[in-house]
């Protein structure tokens, strides 16, 4: 299963988003990638089965604009998504599920688990979510990669 991160610069979003990836597949991503160096979506290509794990700094009540038109602008079917969030607790926490997950599902992406938001860099966070997500990261795969495109906004 091909993996790509996909992550903003702020507060340490691509670091954790890197870490869950790495725990969810036990081995680093295929590929890193800032939203800001994203020259265009068409620049990520994502195949069925694919895994997607998207990082996001989240200040002021907001993930980055960069990350949500790159976001936007791709086509996620057939592809598994985990989110992540970084900022403030509790008053951040629940900014990623509110903005990127309808633009991750109006891509075509399928988000099976909840947002990882951390307050910080903490590997216990990741571990702790890890643990329950490891176990089916490939079955999940094979579903999305075998699910009806129109299936792929419908929520998780």
């Amino acid at each position: 299963m091909m993996t790509v991160v996909l992550a903003d610069g702020r507060r340490g979003a691509l670091r954790i988003a890197t870490r869950l990836a790495t725990a969810l597949c036990d081995r680093a991503p295929d590929k890193l990638l800032r939203a800001d160096a994203v020259v265009a979506a068409k620049d990520v290509v994502l195949g069925p089965g694919a895994m997607l794990v998207v990082g996001s700094g989240v200040a002021d009540g907001a993930p980055d604009a960069r990350l949500l038109e790159v976001l936007g602008g791709l086509d996620l079917a057939g592809t598994v998504v985990f989110l992540a969030s970084v900022g403030a607790w509790p008053a951040e926490t629940r900014t990623a599920e509110r903005q990127l997950r309808p633009v991750v599902r109006a891509a075509g992406g399928w988000c099976p688990a909840p947002v990882l938001h951390c307050a910080g860099d903490d590997p216990r966070a990741v571990a702790a979510f890890c643990r329950y997500w490891r176990p089916v990261v490939a079955a999940l795969a094979d579903t999305a990669a075998a699910r009806p495109p129109s299936e792929g906004t419908v929520a998780a």
